[in-house]
């Protein structure tokens, strides 16, 4: 149930706010996008290796509860709000830096909610 939470509360935000994905793939306009939707960082270097974990994780791990809790260790471990923050930051990792990983984070997310007998949604 808890991966069913960091799932629709990640999914959420990435709906709202999923723009195009550039044609590149750059760590400048993560850490941009994250400046631009309001998420504080006290060091570069670490928000853009949490991007990279991000990216990592999405690439690795088995879909559905470990990539959430994956997920979710990642942005809560360094102190950012699952349920608000989180969206950003997994949308900012997925448009900016690994494009690639969004089909598996999606599915990840179907997955849960298919075995929790919920249809997936991202409205």
């Amino acid at each position: 149930m808890k991966s069913v939470k960091i799932m629709t509360a990640l999914a959420v935000p990435v709906a709202a706010v999923v723009a195009a994905v550039p044609a590149h793939a750059d760590q400048f306009d993560y850490v941009s996008y994250l400046d631009n939707n309001g998420i504080y960082y006290s060091d570069i270097l670490d928000v853009i290796d949490m991007g990279k974990q991000l990216c990592s994780v999405g690439r690795s791990a088995p879909l559905g509860q470990a990539m959430a809790n994956g997920i979710g260790r990642i942005i809560t471990g360094r102190g950012y709000a699952l349920m608000t923050e989180g969206g950003i930051i997994l949308n900012g990792a997925m448009n900016n830096m690994c494009p690639d990983i969004r089909p598996r984070v999606e599915a990840a997310k179907a997955n849960i909610n298919a075995s929790n007998g919920k249809a997936a949604s991202y409205s």
